[in-house]
């Protein structure tokens, strides 16, 4: 499985480019841009919209839109739009200034075809003040008045600059400039190695010692310095920037300004990217002790980094990550779980952002088929307690709390269809999950039944 990973990786596009991100895109495209699509996609042959979105990207952008090249793009493509908008004014101005009566006129055309009544353009004059409108109050082609005049080549060449300047938008209002932030990643562990149990009870933000149901586990530095929530979003940031030199050589290159960004929002200051390259070096340090219950014996330990270099670096100088064989056997191994960001921020309990990408692993672990309900799971109070650190709260405490969560979840119509809470602490929680959309079924599988946690950008 991880060979065909790997070769999958090795051999496709420049960029992987998850089906769910194009829905995404149909989702919040500009209505303009939408109307112009459906009412010409017949007449054009334009064929199915995200195909279309598809070949935008790959044509505008060279499949590069989680790249910082991004932005550079769509800087360039809006210069060329205003070209084109002050081109196509002057060229019609002065078509429409030459505009006789005859019907053999080709802007006269446009009149006869019943594309203005007689009430709303009587001169030459009208014609005029309908196209300048157009230029003053409209940036995009695609609202320019006489579309259904163009033919073929110069409508699509007006539909695809609007399109492709329009999914730059879409990635700056939603994600910050680029669908690299469309997922967050997290690794999918092993009871037995719970790379962080975090606690957001009891006023604390640390990382503790705690049990599962086999092993007690605890997470800390060679110096005994506890770990805290922002350290688990420097590890879930830093697997953002996995590429093709992770798979060969298990190293990752990323700015600190790029990572702190990824921590702590955007435009992070001196002091936060400091803090991160403070952050991935203490990481370096840091190790997931297990020792087994009944035994007591060291159970095995599992580090974080083995190296990471130019933690001196300056904001654009990139730090050099070599994770952990732990780590990197996890991610190999199909481990690395994409959630989706937007739906990870509508969340509001900590206990249900902690808990998202555990059952979205679950989620995707239980499809059976394409299309297909997912049969409800069964899961012990241990197996959500290994997840998370609950501090000294009571066992039917924490029952609530998870279910709690779990409303959140199915109110919400994030990951969960419906569920049923414990009545006795010896009970299970039943989860019915909600079944895979068809974008989300290609993005995580490889075909029937070969599952595909990771979402890797290369």
């Amino acid at each position: 499985m991880a060979k065909q990973f790997f070769e999958r990786i090795i051999t496709m596009s420049k960029y992987i480019l998850p089906e769910q991100i194009i829905d995404d895109i149909v989702a919040n495209l500009n209505n303009t841009i939408l109307s112009a699509f459906d009412k010409y996609t017949d007449k054009y042959q334009l064929g199915v919209l995200q195909d279309y979105i598809r070949d935008i990207i790959k044509d505008k952008y060279n499949n590069n839109i989680i790249s910082p090249n991004f932005h550079d793009d769509a800087v360039r493509m809006n210069k060329t739009r205003r070209k084109m908008h002050s081109r196509t004014l002057q060229k019609y101005t002065k078509l429409i200034e030459e505009l006789g009566t005859d019907n053999e006129d080709p802007i006269f055309a446009i009149y006869a075809k019943g594309l203005f009544s007689l009430e709303d353009i009587n001169t030459k004059d009208d014609l005029l003040k309908l196209i300048k409108d157009w230029h003053t109050t409209s940036s995009l082609m695609t609202t320019f008045p006489f579309m259904s005049y163009l033919n073929k080549t110069q409508f699509l060449r007006f539909l695809n600059q609007d399109t492709a300047i329009d999914i730059f938008r879409i990635a700056n209002e939603c994600y910050d400039g680029s669908f690299s932030n469309f997922f967050k990643y997290n690794i999918y562990n092993p009871e037995e190695y719970v790379t962080f149990s975090i606690s957001n009870y009891r006023k604390t933000n640390q990382l503790r010692e705690y049990s599962t149901k086999t092993h007690n586990v605890k997470v800390v530095t060679e110096n005994n310095k506890t770990l805290t929530i922002a350290h688990q979003k420097a590890l879930e940031a830093s697997l953002h920037f996995i590429g093709k030199e992770f798979y060969t050589d298990n190293i990752v290159r990323v700015s600190p300004y790029e990572l702190a960004k990824r921590v702590y929002g955007p435009h992070p200051g001196a002091d936060k990217i400091k803090k991160t390259i403070t952050l991935m070096f203490e990481l370096s340090k840091a190790y997931v002790h297990s020792t087994d219950i009944e035994t007591g014996e060291d159970a095995g330990v599992m580090h974080f980094f083995d190296i990471a270099l130019n933690t001196n670096a300056s904001k654009n100088e990139p730090m050099i990550i070599r994770y952990s064989s732990n780590i990197r056997d996890q991610i190999i191994d199909n481990k690395l779980i994409a959630t989706s960001s937007k739906k990870d921020m509508q969340l509001e309990s900590p206990t249900s952002k902690l808990l998202h990408s555990v059952l979205q692993g679950e989620r995707i672990k239980h499809t059976v088929k394409r299309g297909e309900a997912i049969p409800p799971a069964e899961y012990t109070l241990a197996f959500f307690m290994s997840k998370i650190y609950f501090g000294n709260m009571k066992k039917r405490e924490i029952i609530d709390e998870i279910a709690n969560s779990l409303n959140e979840f199915m109110k919400k119509k994030i990951v969960i269809k419906n569920f049923k809470a414990p009545s006795t602490i010896s009970g299970n929680f039943r989860i019915e999950f909600i079944p895979l959309s068809e974008s989300e079924y290609n993005d995580f599988y490889f075909s029937e039944n070969e599952i595909l946690i990771n979402i890797i950008d290369v």
